[in-house]
């Protein structure tokens, strides 16, 4: 494994061991008289101005920023697969009014997509990550289509077309796994985009709950405290880098050893 693959690895035993070992309290209960305590045993990175241990707040500020991320990959490169693979091989018309569809969803950025949904219904990690998803999987699906229509004139595809072999067996079998290895290559470059959606959408608390332990809150709510605990704003970014960071070496590695298979 390469090196740059390794200290992700780290990083993220690291981060397992941590969140099993360390003491984890309900992140809304507030203690007024144990107001920015310095880390300790008992508290890993001390308190908030509420008296709120900050550690339990970033764990369970993961867990959140997890449902959202994988809500939000999952929609974008399934159903950029679907429509993708769809549009490239059906008919003219038929690619016409697929990618004609995909292309309105790309007028709308993504956060300003889940910036609308989630003040109209409120926000929740799922919500926020399958809306995230929606107003990205039209370079998934653009990239898809190019590359089905592009293989469609390879010789392989058309003999077993002319054998007379269903078209659905042809594009799962035998199109998405050459189309796949390029298509997880450019999920992985930008898979991790989600994250930092996620948390600037908690940062301006579109619809949420103050008192919802999300990254993106708890950078809002410590902006005031940046001279005098820098510790209160360090840790949630520290979070938000160490977890974009990971998953996109994550996806990386995953994608090459996806092409060496081929």
């Amino acid at each position: 494994m390469k090196k740059k693959y390794m200290g992700a690895l780290a990083a993220g035993i690291l981060l397992c061991a941590a969140a099993f070992y360390a003491p984890l309290y309900a992140p809304q209960t507030v203690a007024l008289g144990d107001t920015f305590l310095p880390p300790s045993a008992a508290h890993l990175l001390g308190t908030d101005h509420l008296g709120r241990d900050l550690w339990s707040i970033l764990v369970y500020g993961l867990f959140r920023t997890l449902i959202a991320l994988a809500a939000g990959g999952a929609t974008a490169l399934g159903m950029g697969l679907c429509l993708g693979l769809l549009a490239g091989c059906g008919g003219a018309a038929l690619r016409a009014a697929v990618l004609g569809l995909v292309d309105l969803t790309m007028i709308v950025p993504p956060f300003m997509g889940a910036l609308i949904v989630t003040a109209l219904w409120g926000l929740t990690p799922l919500a926020a990550g399958v809306t995230l998803g929606f107003f990205s999987m039209g370079v998934y699906a653009n990239q898809t289509a190019f590359l089905t229509q592009r293989l469609q004139d390879e010789d392989f595809v058309k003999n077993e077309m002319r054998l007379g072999f269903p078209a659905r067996q042809v594009m799962v079998r035998h199109i998405l796994p050459h189309v796949l290895p390029s298509v997880l290559t450019l999920f992985g470059s930008r898979v991790s985009a989600v994250i930092l959606q996620y948390a600037g959408l908690t940062f301006i608390g579109a619809g949420a709950d103050m008192s919802m332990p999300d990254w993106g809150m708890a950078l809002y709510q410590y902006r005031f405290y940046m001279a005098d605990e820098p510790r209160l704003i360090l840790c949630p970014l520290a979070a938000i880098s160490g977890l974009v960071l990971l998953v996109h070496r994550t996806a990386e590695y995953l994608s090459e050893r996806k092409l060496r298979r081929l």
